[in-house]
């Protein structure tokens, strides 16, 4: 997760080797999520989120959505791979909120967990509209800085993508962020764009083969 995807590669065992799909992922290495279909137990569940994330990444979204609409994810690792592959499949009418809250209600209570959860409602009420009172480039924000701390590449670059998309085509409302934190400072779409331009390194995420940029997500 901090960006030594090489070097975790290298530390699984080989009966944890299904968790080693965040990394490969992050290096593009999709092929060796897709080509495998199973995994041992207890993984199997979790490999079926990194192969539809996977497929969609890889430009087979027939194959991705195939896969997606018969998963049910039951925690949050399945569902943040689970609704990245809705999110680019543009499908997020397949995303229920409810189911999302009730799998998750005895979760454990990580700080990784608590903003995976807002980072995905965040990027659901971008695009449904959901909640018209929610301010997303508040709570964007408040993500950004937190994902900054803990320094984590993927997830930095992911919640600028949609940081992003609010900044170009929408106008977020002057009422609370999500789950009624302050407010934080405001920055000019300049100083967003000076702070994207720090955690893009070499990855390149795409919305099924095609290069994703702000403009381009949904």
């Amino acid at each position: 997760m901090l960006g030594q995807f090489e070097e975790a590669l290298a530390i699984y065992r080989p009966a944890d080797a299904p968790l080693a799909g965040d990394a490969l992922l992050a290096l593009g290495r999709f092929d060796a999520i897709i080509a495998k279909p199973l995994a041992p137990h207890p993984w199997q569940s979790l490999w079926q989120a990194y192969r539809g994330h996977a497929l969609c990444l890889a430009g087979r979204p027939d194959e991705a959505l195939r896969l997606v609409t018969a998963a049910w994810p039951v925690d949050i690792y399945e569902w943040v791979h689970h609704f990245e592959a809705l999110l680019r499949l543009g499908r997020l009418d397949l995303f229920d909120p409810r189911s999302f809250d009730a799998s998750l209600r005895n979760a454990d209570d990580s700080l990784w967990t608590k903003l995976a959860r807002r980072r995905i409602r965040a990027d659901y009420f971008r695009l449904t509209k959901g909640e018209a009172e929610t301010d997303l480039g508040g709570e964007y924000q408040e993500l950004i800085d937190a994902y900054d701390r803990a320094g984590l590449p993927v997830e930095r670059v992911l919640v600028r993508l949609g940081q992003g998309r609010v900044l170009i085509v929408d106008k977020p409302s002057r009422r609370g962020p999500v789950g009624g934190q302050r407010r934080p400072r405001n920055r000019s779409p300049s100083a967003y764009a000076a702070l994207g331009s720090r955690c893009r390194g070499s990855i390149e995420w795409t919305q099924c083969g095609a290069p994703v940029t702000a403009s381009r997500l949904p």
